[in-house]
């Protein structure tokens, strides 16, 4: 066999090879229900930022890339998501795994998208959250556990979405009318 079809079967035997491993395995842990791995990354001032920063907010945390087709189709999206819960106890946090504040600086500026932006160029956030794809994004509630998880772009300003948010702020906002059956606020107040 020429050098070129041996390297073809194998890179083909290599996937199904990995294939068969997700199957079996599944795709990994997606952490919902679950507390959310606490972070140290930095933003465009340089600024320390923890997801510990956002105790009692609704946190909206994405994973994307500048180079990531189907990231950068969700941001309008995102923003207008953003812009209609301005005001309320609601955070969103773009993690981005580019390696570079230049591309990530620019590209956000140049579109004129204002979006909270840390960088993780060597991915160990990504890793800590198995995000698998980009984009990946994540609701968590204001004690810092996973609600849910959502592989691929969204249409972040459809009513059903905001709907879904929304029903995640309001339980943020009023931490009373979630408590479970036999949690009782004793403060008085």
């Amino acid at each position: 066999m020429r050098p070129k079809t041996l390297i073809f079967f194998a890179v083909v035997a290599g996937l199904a090879g990995l294939a068969i491993h997700q199957e079996v395995n599944g795709p990994g842990p997606t952490l919902q229900g679950s507390e959310a791995p606490d972070f140290e990354l930095r933003n465009y001032e340089g600024e320390t930022v923890r997801l510990s920063d956002f105790e009692g907010r609704l946190v909206f945390l994405n994973f994307w890339a500048t180079w990531c087709g189907p990231c950068i189709e969700e941001l309008p999206a995102m923003m207008e998501m953003n812009a209609h819960f301005d005001g309320r106890p609601f955070t969103m946090l773009g993690i981005s795994v580019d390696t570079s504040w230049d591309i990530v600086h620019g590209y956000l500026t140049e579109n004129g998208f204002e979006l909270d932006t840390v960088l993780d160029p060597g991915q160990r956030v990504r890793w800590d959250y198995n995000v698998r794809g980009f984009p990946e994004t994540f609701l968590i509630d204001g004690n810092g556990i996973v609600l849910e998880k959502y592989t691929g772009p969204y249409p972040w300003d459809d009513a059903r979405m905001i709907a879904r948010v929304e029903e995640h702020l309001r339980a943020v906002e009023s931490p009373a009318a979630t408590q479970a059956p036999g949690d009782h606020d004793l403060s008085g107040g």
